[in-house]
């Protein structure tokens, strides 16, 4: 498994249990990309970050460039890397005279043309103005960041998506039939078909047209040459990407992000996606950042409810990593509208006092964009009357960003005492109190003791032992940290003593009011860099060594500065642990742990150490590194005969891992054994892992089996699992044809003790990371390597390999190789007329049969699909002998499914009656079709025929299978 694989595998175990957090710390290294802009003195004096990714952006929202341009003192001084503007082309029905916000701000959002406004056309201002702020911005060292609506035009005033509703003020090189989708429904979230090609109530540009595509490019470009630094994509979520099915696919991103950066490369561009866009996320963030609404709207949700654990909520819900991210506290559609998705859907009766509280969390993350939304004017284009978004303690929340940009965060809460925290580093912490002020004494986990200045009272707070104390102002939030490094300072992340077990580790660079910044490296590497760049180090390193990371750069105040770093590569190593459950030794007055090696070296003079009650419940004791191998007697006391193994026997070996002791002087292992893995070929492919527990552990812990793969995350638990007559526990991670060659890892967590505990495959060998990672395809090598394996078996997994490949290249993935190419038959339309669709008797009246497909991105089905003409009903059917309702698919386009086909059941007859009229077919009726058109492409051919094969060794194999 490499650095980035486990990197996702940490991200999954973070979530489930608190003590992974340190792994993720690690693992989260090096996920920023690096920027090679050029630093800007100004930039520096405001404490601004010289790029946009990882700041603060101030969304001036409905404010014109001049406003912008008059509050550029302010909002430096507040802390924004950037501002936001709303749309920069024409708005529908602009009237000057017409000057309400509440009334006209969704005409930006409804826009005339693919360009930038011109004079008088735009409540905003002209081309000019735009130009004139960025000039006048880059003074202050601000980014400026303008809204671009791609998806959709104007519509005459009539809600709709097609062609015949556009605004007849549209420009007319953009009136053509073909610049627009022309399905009529409403945009919902069924599939990425009625995402993409469906309207949101405007109507919708073809995006995927090349005339289209090169408008918009030539849109940005043009902003770019003006000074323009970044792009927000109004609704993002509802133009295609390439990886979408060929129904719905083009290359808008790709050829529009790409052309852009040819020119521009370090333009910041981010994109709108409220709720999930129904595609893997990283088929958009291979272009662009997103939104993370749900995010952010949590924790404002927490702050309102005073939830301190929703406050303190540190996912990022759509699988985004931070440094892909948007954050926000609200926006312009949950303030002007109602998309909130935490349980306040409008946010304008929100009280600014909750805002600033929401934002001490949101505002302070690490490595994420966080948008203040600026709360709009009454007046189109006047700046915002509600100053929040410059107040002390917001303004102080964006330097605490800035200040800290690339330190670690670590978020914990107490509900107790209604505490969110938020510790970067190990010299920072911003605190929300949600019931406003007053003293706190709380847990931290890496700020270390001494003393911490609130930047927004004055107050001093103290960590010691552990525990932080002082008192919040009435505000609810404070700003902790020391920033006496007044003239720039050097840092590096993680900080110096880390140790790391991958082959090389990503360092980030940081250089705060540095020039000249330079590194050099004790394994011979150097260079210049500019701040948050990454470097690797560790790859000539044996175990056991360290390099050192040296940083030097001129200061503020023309001095040079030099700092270093040390890393060491270590073995992979968890410390072992003891767990005695006293429950079952009640006459024991104490328990005390006696550990020696072969040796006869003791780790403590007779009876030992005594050992105490943990979180776990158990008496715990961590063994010492070089005892973990050694042997181990619990004794009650000294002068006891209360012991075990009992006097005169040799120790209990501890052999490495930590261990469990309960009733039956019982010693338990705390580990897993992977026995085997297999397919189940039904209506999804599942990968099957047989896991061996010692059964003590499950009836005594609550162990719960996560796997993580390319869909959902499943949990089980152990419990509650399906057990085989060998007594394995058996868990399935479901998997589509596509994805065969995509990897599921296995963790089994002891919540219990807080551990993810130790696996072994059959071969008693022990997997890294304590992970069990497989793909589809591993199985499926296994058995064409086994000489021993039936001919039956080899055939039907070389089919499943074959039709995954195909399938993994019809969605956008890898192209198949060659010699999988080979291996379809070769078969064409009239080779499967048996499988042709019989229809006998007649469709109801205002029923038309359009045809069928097969469905391969969710369990196998197959949908029959109809039209209703006019205002018929459309009636239910009996499929194979039990009632079936219709589904509606969008306009009058209604379908019927046969769900979840399994691999034996792709040549079965499947019946459909609707009123008088018989269907017949089967999945390959499907594969039919696509072999008698001869304008399909050929990836899809392909796959048709990789299913055909399938098909007929399942058959085959499951025939004579017992």
């Amino acid at each position: 498994m490499n650095f980035k694989r486990k990197n996702m595998l940490c991200k999954v175990l973070s979530g489930l249990l608190c003590f992974a957090v340190s792994a993720t710390s690690v693992a989260g290294i090096g996920s920023a990309a690096a920027d090679n802009s050029k630093v800007n003195a100004a930039a520096v004096d405001y404490g601004l970050l010289n790029k946009i990714q990882g700041g603060a952006v101030l969304h001036c929202f409905d404010w014109s460039y001049s406003e912008i341009k008059r509050n550029l003192a302010d909002i430096a001084a507040a802390g924004y890397t950037a501002v936001q503007t709303s749309p920069v082309q024409p708005p529908t029905f602009y009237d000057p005279s017409e000057t309400s916000t509440n009334d006209n701000w969704w005409k930006l959002y409804q826009p005339l043309s693919l360009s930038i406004s011109g004079e008088n056309k735009s409540w905003l201002g002209s081309r000019a103005e735009l130009e004139d702020l960025c000039s006048e911005a880059d003074k202050y060292g601000i980014k400026v960041i303008v809204d671009i609506v791609a998806n959709h035009l104007a519509n005459n005033g009539t809600t709709g998506g097609t062609f015949s509703l556009l605004n007849p003020d549209v420009d007319e090189d953009l009136q053509k039939t073909e610049y627009f989708h022309s399905e009529a429904s409403k945009a919902n979230d069924e599939s990425r078909y009625n995402i993409t090609q469906y309207h949101i109530g405007m109507p919708d540009l073809n995006t995927g047209h090349s005339y289209i595509q090169q408008k918009v490019l030539a849109l940005l470009k043009d902003c770019a040459s003006i000074g323009v630094d970044g792009f927000r994509f109004d609704a993002a979520k509802h133009i295609e990407v390439p990886n979408d099915p060929d129904n719905c696919k083009s290359e808008f991103w790709k050829v529009v992000i790409e052309g852009l950066k040819e020119d521009y490369p370090d333009t910041f561009c981010y994109g709108e996606i409220l709720s999930y866009p129904g595609t893997y996320i990283e088929n958009y963030t291979k272009y662009i950042n997103l939104t993370n609404n749900y995010s952010g709207d949590k924790v404002l949700y927490g702050v309102c409810n005073k939830n301190a654990g929703s406050t303190a909520y540190s996912a990022y819900d759509k699988g985004t990593e931070p440094g892909q991210s948007v954050l926000w506290v609200e926006s312009h559609d949950t303030y002007m509208g109602d998309s909130g998705s935490a349980g306040i859907k409008n946010t304008a009766s929100v009280d600014d006092s909750d805002i600033i509280k929401a934002w001490a969390m949101v505002g302070s993350r690490n490595g994420s964009t966080s948008l203040f939304y600026a709360r709009p004017d009454t007046v189109m284009g006047a700046a915002s009357t509600d100053t929040t978004w410059k107040s002390p303690i917001v303004a102080e929340v964006n330097k605490f960003k800035n200040f800290f940009n690339g330190s670690a965060e670590y978020l914990s809460y107490s509900q107790d005492e209604y505490l969110a925290l938020n510790e970067r580093g190990c010299s920072g912490a911003v605190i929300t109190k949600l019931n406003g002020g007053g003293a706190i004494n709380m847990k931290v986990n890496k700020i270390t003791d001494g003393e911490y200045t609130d930047k927004i009272s004055g107050n001093t707070f103290t960590v010691s032992n552990g525990y932080l104390q002082g008192t919040v102002a009435d505000s609810g939030v404070a700003v902790l940290y020391n920033d006496g490094l007044t003239y720039g300072y050097l840092s590096a992340s993680p900080e110096s003593g880390t140790t790391f077990f991958f082959d090389e580790m990503d360092v980030m660079l940081y250089a705060h009011k540095i020039t000249d910044a330079t590194y050099t490296t004790t394994e011979g590497a150097s260079g210049s860099f500019t701040d948050g760049e990454s470097i690797s180090v560790g790859k000539t390193l044996g175990i056991g060594e360290s390099v050192t990371v040296t940083l030097t750069g001129t200061r503020t105040d023309n001095k040079t500065t030099t700092v270093s770093f040390t890393y060491k590569k270590v073995m992979q190593t968890k410390p072992v642990k003891l767990y005695f459950d006293k429950s079952a030794y009640n006459s024991w007055e104490s328990v005390y742990a006696y550990i020696y090696d072969n040796a006869g070296n003791t780790d403590n003079d007779w009876p030992g150490v005594q050992i105490s009650q943990g979180n776990s419940g158990y008496y715990e004791y961590t063994v010492d590194d070089k005892f973990r191998d050694g042997n181990l007697i619990f004794v009650e006391k000294k002068g006891s005969d209360k012991r075990y193994p009992s006097q005169y026997g040799g120790g209990m070996k501890i052999g490495g891992n930590s261990k469990f002791f309960t009733e039956g002087n019982t010693l338990v292992d705390i580990s897993a054994k992977v026995q085997e893995i297999s397919l189940t070929l039904g209506g999804e492919i599942g990968l099957n892992y047989y896991i061996e527990v010692d059964p003590v552990l499950v009836n005594k812990h609550n162990l719960t089996a996560t796997l993580s793969g390319p869909n959902e995350t499943i949990s089980v638990d152990l419990s509650k699992a399906e057990k085989t007559d060998k007594g394995y526990y058996k868990l399935t991670y479901p998997l589509y044809a596509a994805q065969t060659n995509e990897s599921v890892c296995l963790t089994v967590i002891d919540s219990t003790i807080s551990e993810i505990i130790t696996l072994y495959n059959s071969k008693d060998e022990e997997y890294t990371y304590d992970s069990a990672e497989y793909e589809v395809n591993d199985y499926v090598n296994a058995v064409k390597s086994d000489a021993g394996a039936d001919k039956k078996l080899k055939d039907l997994v070389s089919s499943v390999e074959v039709y995954g490949a195909m399938a993994n290249e019809l969605f956008g993935g890898e192209k198949a190789s060659d010699e999988l190419v080979s291996k379809l038959p070769d078969i064409k339309a009239e080779d499967l007329s048996g499988h042709k669709l019989s229809k006998t008797g007649n469709m109801p009246d205002g029923i038309t049969l359009v045809g069928g497909s097969l469905m391969l991105t969710s369990k196998t089905s197959f949908r029959v699909y109809v039209k209703r003409n006019g205002s018929v009903t459309v009636p239910k059917v009996v499929i194979n002998n039990e009632t079936a309702d219709a589904v509606l698919k969008g306009g009058d386009y209604y379908y019927y499914e046969v769900k979840d086909i399994s691999a034996q059941e792709l040549s079965k007859t499947q019946t459909l009656v609707i009123g008088n009229c018989t269907l017949k077919f089967d999945a390959l009726t499907y594969v039919h079709s696509v072999l008698s058109d001869p304008d399909e492409s050929q990836d899809l051919i392909n796959t048709a025929k990789a299913i055909y094969a399938y098909s007929q060794s399942a058959d085959a194999y499951f025939s004579t299978s017992t």
